[in-house]
C-alpha cells in the first residue's frame, strides 16, 4: 500500500480478543514470551547468558522453528529501514504478525526449560524468546500499541 492510501477498519473485528484480531495476536506473542521468562525464574532461575559463547559454540543443532524464529529476528533492522525509506509503516506491522507466528511455532515445537533440556539450550532458547520479545516491544510501540506482559 501507498502511505497515501485511505484505510477501511473493521472495529468489530479490533474489538475481538482472539487470533483474527492481529494486534491481539501479536500483543498476545509478547505476552506468551514474558511469561516463558516468568515460568524459567520461578522454576530456580535462569541461566547465566553468555551471547558471545551462544554466537559460537552451539552444542545441539537448532530446531527448524528456532533457525525461523532467529532469522525474522535478524531481519528486524531491515524490516524498520525500509518502513521508514519507503514511508510504509504497515510493513511493520506485516513483520510483527509474522514475527508472532514464527513465536507460535517456536512455543510448540521447542521446550525452553525442564529436566530434559541441557542449561545451554535453556540459555540459547531463553535468549532467543527474549530478544522476541524485545522486538515485538518495540514494533508495537512504533505502531502506537502497547506490549501487554500478561494477557
Amino acid at each position: 500500500r501507498s502511505h497515501d492510501q485511505s484505510l477501511d477498519l473493521d472495529l468489530d473485528l479490533a474489538e475481538q480478543q482472539n487470533d483474527t484480531n492481529t494486534v491481539f495476536y501479536v500483543q498476545y506473542a509478547h505476552a506468551r514470551l514474558a511469561s516463558i521468562r516468568r515460568k524459567v525464574e520461578a522454576e530456580g532461575g535462569a541461566p547465566e547468558i553468555d551471547l558471545a559463547a551462544l554466537a559460537t559454540d552451539i552444542s545441539e543443532p537448532l530446531h527448524s522453528s528456532e533457525k525461523r524464529l532467529v532469522k525474522r529476528l535478524g531481519d528486524f533492522p531491515i524490516v524498520i529501514a525500509e518502513a521508514a525509506e519507503r514511508r510504509q509503516p504497515h510493513r511493520l506491522f506485516h513483520y510483527a504478525q509474522d514475527l508472532a507466528s514464527d513465536v507460535a511455532k517456536f512455543y510448540r515445537d521447542c521446550r525452553v526449560a525442564g529436566d530434559e533440556i541441557p542449561a545451554d539450550v535453556t540459555a540459547r532458547r531463553l535468549a532467543t524468546c527474549d530478544a522476541a520479545r524485545s522486538v515485538l516491544k518495540l514494533n508495537l510501540q512504533l505502531v502506537g500499541v502497547s506490549a501487554p506482559d500478561r494477557m
